[in-house]
This record gives C-alpha cells, sequence and structure tokens, in this order.
C-alpha cells in the first residue's frame, strides 16, 4: 500500500518508505564508507525518486532495490574518490564508540564478505535478495557470509553487537 501510494507520488508514503528504511540504510553505507555516509545515501534516495515510478514489485524487492542502488553509488564513490585512513577514522568520529567500535571490526573483513554481511545483518535482506544485490549465486552468498561470521568471531567481535 505505501509503496502504490509513494508511486503515485504521495508524499506520506514516500516519507513512510524513507523512515523504515534510511536508519538501516545509512548503517550499511557508513560500515561501507564513512567518509560519504549521507552524501551516498542522498543520493541514493533521489536515484529512487527517479525510479520509483517504474519500479515494479513487492516492498521487499524495493528495500533490496534501494540497498542497491546503495551499494552501486559506493563503488562509483570509491572510485572517484580513493580512501585515506585519516579521513575515514575522522568520519567515524561522529559516530559513538560503539558504533565505531563495530565499524572498525567490519572494515578488516574482505569487501564481499562485508557486503553480504551488512546486506544480511543491517538491511535485513534475505539470502536470495542479497545475491540478487551482489550479482553472486546464492550458495556462493551463503559462503561469504559464513566466512564473515567465522572471521568476525575468530576476532572475538560479538556478532551481535556490529548489528544493533
Amino acid at each position: 500500500m505505501r509503496l502504490d501510494a509513494a508511486r503515485d507520488g504521495k508524499e506520506w508514503a514516500l516519507t513512510a518508505l524513507y523512515c523504515s528504511l534510511q536508519s538501516k540504510l545509512l548503517r550499511y553505507v557508513a560500515a561501507r564508507e564513512p567518509r560519504f555516509a549521507e552524501a551516498v545515501t542522498e543520493h541514493v534516495w533521489r536515484d529512487v525518486s527517479r525510479g520509483l515510478r517504474t519500479f515494479d514489485g513487492t516492498e521487499a524487492e524495493f528495500t533490496a532495490w534501494t540497498f542497491a542502488l546503495a551499494r552501486r553509488r559506493l563503488v562509483k564513490t570509491r572510485e572517484l574518490a580513493p580512501g585515506e585512513d585519516a579521513e575515514a577514522d575522522a568520519a567515524l568520529a561522529r559516530f559513538d564508540q560503539r558504533t565505531q567500535a563495530a565499524l572498525r571490526r567490519l572494515a578488516g573483513l574482505p569487501e564481499d564478505e562485508a557486503d553480504v554481511f551488512l546486506l544480511r545483518a543491517i538491511a535485513g535482506l534475505t539470502t536470495e535478495e542479497v545475491a540478487w544485490v551482489v550479482g553472486k549465486p546464492r550458495g556462493v552468498v551463503l559462503g561469504l557470509q559464513q566466512r564473515a561470521i567465522e572471521r568476525l568471531v575468530q576476532r572475538r567481535a560479538p556478532v551481535t553487537e556490529l548489528v544493533a
């Protein structure tokens, strides 16, 4: 219902979709690229507003689509502005200590493992939706997720703290 109303240009519906996804979207983007988290999410919502009328799917598919847009924006952002550790550390300072610690733990994961873990744990996407977002088969996604969890456990990083 919200999605149909948003497609019809109802501002309340787009606001409701934004409110339901923004905090998860921001946490996902900040975990991948803290320097540009706000800018990337702003661009994602612009992309959403431009493509919403032609989007054809359920709210779950809308969520997956939104995170796919975010992932593409992250790739473009990294290509245009390669990162410096000092810049990333300064960007992390905007977050509370618990979030900073969680983001640092995730930063040590290989990129594909971090993406899969974050899309499952923060975005709440199903394995099939994550597979669609990252463009990998379901079995590969399951393997990446398992390796990410194993690495985090080896580092004694409580997995539940990383997604709270």
